[in-house]
C-alpha cells in the first residue's frame, strides 16, 4: 500500500520534477517508510532512480523510451520491511520499472509459477513478483492477479508506460492532463499539485451529487479536469498527445443476468465457504500487524471467526469497534458475542460529536465529498487502529454490493416471485420482512413497479436552483433496477465506488493498509453467478447462499440478524447540536446554483431547533459535505 505521483510528457524533466516531488510528498501518509523518484528521459541523457537520498544513474537503452517519464512513489512496507521491497523497483536489465500502490494476495502462488518459468528474486515482495510477471506475461499478467492495485510501468523495450487499475476500483489513479503532458496520483491533492492551476468545479458530476449525492460513479471527477482512470482498466501511453493514450478493459461488471445454475443453494454454500477461508487466508499475508473492523454484523465477524479458524489459538487475533452515542444505535451486543467466541482482543472506540474537530482534515483527504459524518467515524476508527500498532485492517465492505444485502434487494425478489405466479412464496417473504399493514403495501407496490417494468420516476430538486432540464441532463443514468441481479449490477457501479473511496482514503490517512477479504476477484466472480434464489432466501433473508455458508462459524444471533445497522451517527442529534453545520449550510445560502429560499428555510428550522427527518436530513448533510470539500480543496464554484 503506498502512494504514486507522476507526469509523461515531452520537454526536460526539471519542468515538472519539482512539482512531482511535492505530489508525493503530498501523500506521505500512504507511505512513510520510505520514498524514491524515477527520472527518464532522452533529453540530455537524463536517467536516475533516487531512493532514501540514494541516486543511481540509469544506463541508456536500444530504442530509447523517446518520451520523458517523472514518477514519486511513497512506500508503506508491508511484505518484505527490507530495502529488496523498496520502489521505484526495476528488472536487472533496468528496462522495466514499477511503481505499485495495493496487495498482490496470491504473490506466493504466483512467485512459485515464475520460478518455474525461470523468474529469480531477490527479495520476498509482492512488488518484486508483480514486476516480474508482467516481464513473463506482458499484459496478461492482469488476469493472474488476486488482489487491489493501482501501478504505473515504464517499459523501455516496448516504448510505452502502462497505467493499471485493479477490477473493482480498491485502489485509486487519478488524471489530468498538465504541462504539455499527463499527470497521475493516487490522490486529487497531490494531483493539483503537478502542473497546478485554479481548482473549478465540473458542472455534470457536482450537479449529480447534489441531486442523487452519488459520487465516484463516472469517469470525470466534481474538479474540472480531472478523472478517474476506470476499474479494470489499463492506459497505454507511446506519445506525448492523447491520441497515444490508449485505454482498454480488461475486466467489467457482467451485463447480462446470470445463466441458469444447476447447483443448489447447499452445494453453492459449500462453495462459497471454500472461497472465503481461501481469500481470508490469503489477506492474513503480511509482515506487519493484523487487526479487523468489527461492526457485530454477519460479514465483519465473519472475518474475525474465520482469522481464529485459519490461524488457530496462538493468533493474536485483535480488532477496533464502533460504539455509538447520544441516542446512536449500538452493535455492542453483537460485537461482545463475536469477540467472546473468537477470543478477539477488541477495542472498542465511543466516538460522539468530537470527531467533528477533523472534518475539514477528512474532506481534504477524501477529494471529494462525504455525504454523510458516517465516514468520519471510519476515519476515527482507522486513526485508533493505527495508533494501536495496527497496521493491516480487515474489513467487510463489499459483501452487501455482491450479495445484494441492502433492503432494496426485497420488493425485487418478491416481484421475481409475482411474475413467475408463485403468489405465495411472495407472500411469505413479504410477511417475513415486512411490519405492519403499511409496511406490507409498500413492499408490494415496489414490487408491482418491477413487475410492470415502471422507470425511475424523475427528480425535483428544491435545493438546486437550476432548471430541471439542466440537472437531468447532468446526472449520469440510474435506471430503476427491475431484477436481483439487476440491483447488484447497480450497487458495484453506483455505490461501491464511493465505499472504496473512503475506505482507501481513511486507512491510508492513518498509514494503514485497508484490505476486503470478500472482494477478492474469485469470490466476486461467484456471488455474480447467483440466481436470485440464492441472494434472497425464501423468508426474505438477504446474502442467503452466505448466511447458509457460514451457519457453524457464526454465533446463531449473529447469523440470524435482519438489522441492518453500519456505522450508525445521529444524523438528526448532531444536525441541532453541532453549530458548524447550520455554519455550513449557510454558506450556501448565496452559492451558484443552490437555492437560497430552501436553504434559509433549512437554516430557521435548524436554529429552533427543529430538525427535518427523511430526504432534507440527508440532503442538509450532503450539502454541509458540498462546504467542506469546497472550502478543503478551495474549490471555486461558477455555474
Amino acid at each position: 500500500m503506498c502512494g504514486i505521483a507522476g507526469w509523461v510528457g515531452i520537454g526536460h524533466p526539471d519542468m515538472v520534477l519539482p512539482s512531482v516531488r511535492a505530489a508525493g510528498r503530498k501523500q506521505r501518509h500512504r507511505g512513510p517508510d520510505g520514498e524514491g523518484i524515477l527520472v527518464l528521459s532522452s533529453r540530455d541523457e537524463i536517467r536516475y532512480c533516487e531512493i532514501a537520498g540514494n541516486r543511481v544513474r540509469i544506463p541508456e537503452t536500444e530504442p530509447e523510451l523517446g518520451i520523458t517519464v517523472v514518477i514519486a512513489h511513497q512506500r508503506l512496507a508491508i511484505l518484505d520491511l527490507s530495502s529488496t521491497g523498496a520502489q521505484p523497483m526495476s528488472s536487472l536489465d533496468h528496462r522495466i520499472w514499477l511503481a505499485y500502490n495495493g496487495e498482490i494476495y496470491n504473490h506466493i502462488e504466483l512467485r512459485h509459477e515464475l520460478e518455474a518459468e525461470g523468474a529469480r528474486f531477490r527479495g520476498t515482495s509482492d512488488t518484486e513478483v508483480l514486476l516480474a510477471a508482467y516481464q513473463c506475461w506482458g499484459l496478461r499478467c492482469l488476469d493472474r492477479l488476486a488482489g487491489m492495485f493501482a501501478f504505473v510501468i515504464v517499459d523501455r523495450a516496448q516504448r510505452r508506460v502502462v497505467l493499471a487499475r485493479d477490477h473493482l476500483g480498491q485502489k485509486p489513479m487519478y488524471l489530468r492532463r498538465a504541462a504539455g503532458g499527463l499527470a497521475f496520483a493516487s490522490e486529487i491533492p497531490a494531483l493539483l499539485e503537478i502542473g497546478g492551476v485554479g481548482t473549478k468545479a465540473d458542472l455534470n458530476p457536482t450537479l449529480d451529487y447534489l441531486a442523487t449525492g452519488r459520487t465516484d460513479h463516472r469517469s470525470d471527477t466534481m474538479i474540472a479536469g480531472v478523472r478517474r482512470l476506470d476499474p479494470g482498466t489499463t492506459m497505454q501511453i507511446t506519445g506525448p498527445s492523447p491520441g497515444e493514450w490508449e485505454q482498454q478493459r480488461f475486466w467489467s461488471i457482467p451485463s447480462e443476468e446470470p445463466a441458469p445454475r444447476s447447483d443448489g443453494v447447499d452445494e453453492a454454500a459449500g462453495t462459497l465457504r471454500g472461497l472465503f477461508e481461501k481469500s481470508v487466508e490469503w489477506h492474513l499475508r503480511s509482515d506487519v500487524t493484523i487487526g479487523s473492523l468489527l461492526s457485530g454484523g454477519i460479514d465483519s465477524s465473519a472475518i474475525v471467526l474465520a482469522q481464529r479458524q485459519i490461524g488457530g489459538p496462538s493468533l493474536d487475533l485483535r480488532a477496533v469497534s464502533y460504539i455509538g452515542t447520544q441516542g446512536a444505535p449500538s452493535e455492542e451486543p453483537w460485537i461482545d458475542m463475536v469477540t467472546a467466541a473468537s477470543h478477539c482482543r477488541v477495542s472498542k472506540l465511543h466516538v460522539g460529536a468530537e470527531i467533528w474537530s477533523d472534518a475539514l482534515t477528512t474532506a481534504h483527504r477524501q477529494g471529494e465529498p462525504m455525504g454523510s459524518p458516517a465516514i468520519l467515524v471510519h476515519h476515527a476508527l482507522c486513526r485508533h487502529a493505527g495508533a494501536s500498532g495496527i497496521k493491516v485492517l480487515l474489513d467487510g465492505q463489499g459483501a452487501d454490493e455482491i450479495l445484494a444485502g441492502y433492503p432494496s434487494a426485497i420488493p425485487l425478489r418478491i416481484a421475481a416471485l409475482l411474475r413467475q405466479g408463485r403468489v405465495l412464496s411472495a407472500g411469505r417473504v413479504v410477511a417475513a420482512t415486512t411490519r405492519g399493514r403499511r409496511a406490507g403495501l409498500m413492499a408490494l407496490a415496489q414490487a408491482a413497479r418491477a413487475v410492470l417494468g415502471q422507470r425511475q420516476p424523475l427528480g425535483r430538486w428544491p435545493w438546486i436552483a437550476l432548471k430541471p432540464a439542466v440537472v437531468r441532463d447532468a446526472i449520469s443514468p440510474n435506471e430503476r433496477p427491475l431484477t436481483v441481479a439487476a440491483q447488484v449490477r447497480r450497487y458495484l457501479t453506483n455505490t461501491l465506488p464511493a465505499i472504496l473511496r473512503w475506505e482507501d482514503r481513511n486507512t491510508m490517512d492513518a498509514s494503514v493498509e485497508g484490505r476486503l477479504p470478500f472482494l477478492l476477484p474469485e469470490v466476486v466472480a461467484f456471488c455474480l453467478s447467483r440466481p436470485e434464489a440464492h441472494l434472497v432466501g425464501p423468508r426474505g433473508e438477504s446474502k442467503y447462499v452466505l448466511r447458509r455458508a457460514l451457519r457453524d462459524l457464526l454465533p446463531s444471533a449473529v447469523a440470524d440478524r435482519r438489522d441492518k445497522v453500519g456505522l450508525a451517527v445521529p444524523l438528526r442529534a448532531w444536525a441541532r447540536t453541532l453549530p458548524d453545520v447550520s455554519r455550513r449550510l449557510g454558506h450556501l445560502a448565496e452559492a451558484p446554483g443552490i437555492s437560497s429560499s430552501w436553504v434559509r428555510r433549512h437554516l430557521i428550522s435548524l436554529r429552533e431547533g427543529q430538525v427535518p427527518m427523511g430526504g432534507d436530513l440527508f440532503v442538509i448533510w450532503r450539502l454541509v459535505g458540498f462546504d467542506l470539500w469546497r472550502e478543503a480543496l478551495g474549490v471555486e464554484i461558477s455555474f
